[in-house]
């Protein structure tokens, strides 16, 4: 995939195809057990490293920096926050 795009476009594509069918049912998450998250997480991991080119023996922190993306984690708890502002 490297060969034929780079990391911008990488980014790009994933942002747009992958991330909204990751976090597709975002709001009912809340009571996904953390083995299922974790599995949502190691999606976006893989996503991650293939967008700069980094190797597994990375460390998951520098890959997301790397990549310029947030956990999932952090963007289901944006996301709650936001609902609850609006609910207010």
């Amino acid at each position: 995939m490297r060969d034929y795009a780079d990391a911008g476009t990488l980014r790009n594509t994933y942002i747009s195809l992958i991330r909204p069918i990751l976090e597709y049912g975002i709001y009912v998450y809340c009571c996904a057990s953390n083995t299922n998250l974790q599995k949502l997480e190691q999606v976006q991991l893989s996503a991650a490293r293939i967008i700069p080119g980094l190797f597994n023996t990375c460390p998951n922190d520098i890959v997301l920096y790397e990549a310029d993306l947030q956990p999932l984690s952090l963007r289901r708890r944006a996301s709650f926050e936001e609902i609850l502002w609006q609910a207010i």
